[in-house]
C-alpha cells in the first residue's frame, strides 16, 4: 500500500474530519442532483470532474447508502409482501427461498426502474446524446483540456458505479442464481468501465451506456413477480391471469432488451472505433470492458431464447436467467 499511496493521502482517507467533510459534500452533490431532476433548462451548475479522495470517499458513502437502502427494503416492505401475496387465502407458510426471491426481485424492478427514470430526466435532454461524435469531446479526448459537465450528471455518474458496487456485494448474499457469476462479472465489469471512464473524463458516452442498460430489466422483474404469484395460485382463473400478466411482461422485456442492448449497444462499443479515438491505455481498456459487457448481453439472449422456447413448450414463461440451480435442495434447506 505504502508503495501506490502516499502517506499524506492514507491520512487523509483515515481522518475522520476528512470523511465528515467528504459527508458534507456528498449531501451537496445530492442537492445538485435533485435540481437536475426537477429542472432541465441548461441552467444547472458546471464543474470539472473531481478525482481526489474526497471523490472517493463520497463514492464510498454512496456504496453504503445504497447497499444500506436495498437490505432495508427488503426487510422491512419487501419480504413481509412476499410472505403475504405468496401465501395467498390458504394462509400457509411460504418458504424462505420463494420469498427471498420475491423481495430480490422487487428490489431490482425498483432500483432499475428508478435509475431509468433518472437517466432519462438527467441525460435525455444533454447535448451530447446524439450525434455520436459528441460523446467524444474532442478538446477533451485529443487536446487533454478538462471536461466541464453539469454538476447532478458528475452525481448521477457516482451514484450510478457505486450502485453496481453496492449490487456486486448484495449477490453475496443474495438467494443462490443459475448466472451467479454472469452477474457478478457483469456488475464488476460494469463499476470498472464507470470508475475508468470517469477517471478518464469520458462520462459523455458512460452515460449513454448507463441509459441503454437499465430500462430492459424493469419489465423482466416484474415479470418475475407476476410469475412467482401465479405459481402459488396453479389451476385458478386468477393464477392464469396472472401468469398471462408475467408472459406479457415478458414479451415487453425481450423486446426491449433485443432493441437497446442487442440492437443499439454494439453501436456504442463501436463508436471509439469509428470516431478514431486515440489509443492510449484507459481507451483501449474501456473500449474492451465495453465489449466485454457486450458479450455479457449477448450470452443472456442466449437464455432468452431457451425461456422463449420454454413458454412456447409449457405455455407459461419460467425463470431461467436467474432461478436456483438447485430449487430442491434450496427447499430442504427451508424446512
Amino acid at each position: 500500500m505504502d508503495a501506490y499511496i502516499s502517506p499524506e493521502t492514507q491520512a487523509e482517507l483515515l481522518s475522520s474530519a476528512s470523511w465528515q467533510a467528504a459527508y458534507k459534500e456528498s449531501v451537496v452533490y445530492l442537492g445538485h442532483f435533485i435540481d437536475g431532476l426537477q429542472k432541465n433548462d441548461g441552467a444547472l451548475p458546471k464543474a470539472g470532474v473531481a478525482k481526489s479522495v474526497q471523490t472517493f470517499q463520497i463514492f464510498v458513502i454512496f456504496t453504503l447508502l445504497q447497499f444500506a437502502i436495498t437490505w432495508l427494503a427488503r426487510w422491512i416492505l419487501f419480504e413481509p409482501v412476499a410472505r403475504i401475496v405468496l401465501a395467498g387465502k390458504s394462509g400457509r407458510q411460504v418458504k424462505r427461498a420463494k420469498v427471498e426471491k420475491f423481495a430480490q426481485s422487487a428490489n431490482e424492478a425498483l432500483y432499475y426502474g428508478v435509475y431509468t427514470v433518472f437517466g432519462l430526466l438527467l441525460v435525455a435532454h444533454q447535448e451530447f446524446v446524439w450525434p455520436s461524435e459528441r460523446w467524444f469531446p474532442r478538446d477533451v479526448i485529443w487536446d487533454g483540456k478538462p471536461l466541464t459537465v453539469e454538476l447532478c450528471v458528475v452525481c448521477y455518474y457516482l451514484l450510478y458505479g457505486s450502485r453496481y458496487v453496492a449490487c456486486a456485494v448484495s449477490l453475496l448474499f443474495e438467494h443462490k442464481r443459475k448466472d451467479f457469476w454472469e452477474m457478478m462479472a457483469h456488475h464488476v465489469v460494469t463499476a470498472v468501465v464507470i470508475g475508468i471512464s470517469y477517471y478518464i473524463e469520458q462520462i459523455y458516452i458512460g452515460c449513454i451506456v448507463m441509459v441503454l442498460l437499465d430500462p430492459a430489466d424493469v419489465p423482466l422483474h416484474i415479470a418475475k413477480l407476476w410469475k412467482y404469484c401465479a405459481d402459488v395460485r396453479p389451476n385458478t382463473g386468477f393464477g392464469k391471469l396472472l401468469q398471462l400478466t408475467a408472459d406479457i411482461c415478458f414479451g415487453i422485456f425481450v423486446v426491449a432488451f433485443f432493441a437497446t442492448r442487442i440492437c443499439i449497444y454494439p453501436y456504442v462499443c463501436y463508436a471509439p472505433i469509428l470516431h478514431d479515438i486515440p489509443k492510449n491505455h484507459g481507451n483501449i481498456a474501456c473500449t474492451a470492458l465495453l465489449w466485454i459487457l457486450q458479450f455479457l448481453q449477448a450470452m443472456w439472449m442466449c437464455l432468452i431464447v431457451k425461456a422463449i422456447a420454454n413458454m412456447l413448450a409449457k405455455g407459461g414463461i419460467e425463470d431461467v436467467r436467474s432461478d436456483s440451480e438447485d430449487e430442491d435442495g434450496e427447499s430442504k434447506k427451508d424446512k
